[in-house]
């Protein structure tokens, strides 16, 4: 594996007997996210991707990767897995004002030396997350906010992107969690949840659900109702795509897509929904697309199940109403782990500029704040919608024949068979 911070570092012509960067030198357990090591990283990689200048850009949520008690260098290796290719595209031809100050006060830092001062001076140069981590304020709530006091949530698809920031909002404002991850090949992202909950003394529990088989659906629902004690409040956020020509797609895909998709909506809803109207109240929130108004080739399958979530929230609103609400959002461009893992050319900053009104691309977290007040009672008069986050993208006419073209990343591997 290519350790990319390490040679960043290694052509700065840093003293090599400091080159602690790569993860050979870090067997030493992390025993809390506060650690150093991970605000480090955390700090290191946003500063790279906002190019060492007072703008928003898209990053990592480095914690992803980490768990309590485990050896710093099977995250960073992780970590590195991840967004390496992305970093060294960013760090080739840009110089980065202070990248290499920033390396070595992080190289030091891995030797027992403190990060917290070399954070605060470039704070509002994207370390914010990192001085969170440090601060052990990561998991606190934000000024203002609407919290979730005793309530119980349940999040489909949260070991990693918007599943994963949704359930760590709410743990934030004050709701007990109910996780879910598809295979154990995906259960770090959402164990890390619950390690940061325990560190900041929240409730949180992962659960494994494979929804490629329907009948799995409510067994995962009615165990982490269980855990709950009840239901509150319902995210279905798993789904699953892959890019494959119409004509090529097999019965097995289109099961495994439709499945997830719309199968887990469908089924975690009718597993929660008794249990709303016994006690006189509940919220759905689904998670749709963009891809459920607009078309791009190689996505027959999932703008079909994303346009169904569209269908299946008014149905639901209808029979479930008045006590239980249901509503959907429909995602656009959303910078998350695995646009950095498949697309690491890609400038998010840049397209931010080019692909939507806003002006930038969403992140998980920013995602997750508007799902969660969109669950709030402050929009207790908003019933059977879906709402487009999407920063104005399905705004604009249409731009050309790119849409047509399918593309080559492997979406859906490890979950889809034949996409490798």
């Amino acid at each position: 594996m290519n350790d990319y911070l390490y040679q960043i570092a290694k052509d700065s012509g840093l003293d090599k007997e400091v080159l602690k960067i790569s993860h050979e030198y870090n067997k030493k357990p992390i025993t809390s996210f506060q650690d150093s090591r991970v605000a480090g990283l955390q700090g290191v990689i946003d500063y790279i991707f906002s190019k060492g200048e007072e703008r928003y850009a898209p990053s990592i949520d480095v914690t992803e990767f980490f768990k309590s008690d485990e050896a710093f260098s099977i995250g960073y290796s992780l970590t590195q897995e991840t967004i390496g290719p992305a970093i060294q595209n960013r760090t080739q031809e840009n110089k980065i004002p202070e990248l290499n100050k920033l390396l070595e006060k992080y190289v030091n830092t891995l030797e027992g030396d403190s990060w917290q001062l070399s954070a605060s001076k470039l704070a509002n140069k994207g370390l914010e997350d990192s001085l969170q981590l440090l601060n052990k304020n990561y998991l606190y709530p934000e000024p203002n906010t609407t919290q979730f006091d005793n309530q119980r949530i349940i999040v489909t698809g949260s070991d990693t992107g918007i599943g994963r920031a949704t359930a760590l909002e709410f743990l934030r404002r004050g709701a007990k969690v109910a996780l879910h991850y598809p295979t154990q090949e995906f259960q770090r992202g959402a164990e890390s949840v619950v390690d940061l909950a325990r560190e900041y003394g929240r409730e949180a529990r992962a659960f494994q659900g494979d929804f490629r088989n329907l009948e799995n659906i409510p067994i995962f629902a009615n165990k982490a109702i269980e855990y709950l004690n009840g239901v509150d409040i319902v995210v279905n956020n798993a789904g699953i795509t892959m890019n494959q020509k119409f004509e090529n797609t097999n019965f097995e895909q289109f099961n495994s897509l439709t499945n997830v998709n719309l199968g887990g909506a469908f089924f975690v809803t009718q597993a929660a929904a008794p249990h709303m109207k016994k006690q006189g109240k509940g919220t759905i929130i689904n998670l749709s697309s963009v891809h459920g108004f607009n078309g791009m080739a190689g996505h027959s399958v999932y703008a079909m199940t994303k346009a169904g979530i569209i269908g299946l929230t008014r149905q639901l609103a209808i029979e479930l109403s008045p006590k239980i609400r249901v509503n959907a959002i429909a995602p656009g461009w959303t910078a998350t782990a695995n646009h950095f893992r498949l697309m690491p050319e890609l400038d998010f900053a840049e397209i931010g500029q080019t692909e939507t009104i806003a002006g930038f691309i969403s992140n998980p977290r920013n995602m997750a704040k508007q799902i969660v007040e969109l669950a709030s009672d402050n929009f207790n008069y908003l019933n059977g919608q879906t709402i487009p986050l999407d920063g104005g993208h399905t705004s604009g006419m249409y731009h050309g024949r790119g849409c047509t073209e399918v593309g080559e990343k492997p979406w859906g591997k490890g979950l889809i068979k034949g996409i490798e």
